[in-house]
């Protein structure tokens, strides 16, 4: 989960909405493709905009480290 701010500012749109089971229960997020390059190889990889109230929002656009 990444914050919907982070991937707005990098141009990612949503493309569908899904449920996803969350410790309070199921919750209906937006979720995005990303297209990424590693090594000459290309891939997508799904991510769920995180909302701001979210506790799974671990990759957020504030300066703190979320592992502390």
């Amino acid at each position: 989960m990444v914050s919907r701010s982070l991937l707005e500012s990098i141009g990612l749109k949503p493309v569908e909405k899904r449920r996803f089971r969350a410790l309070g229960g199921d919750v209906e997020r937006e979720i995005g493709i990303a297209e990424v390059e590693l090594m000459g190889r290309r891939g997508g990889i799904t991510l769920i905009f995180g909302e701001k109230d979210d506790i799974a929002n671990t990759w957020s656009d504030s300066p703190r480290s979320p592992w502390t």
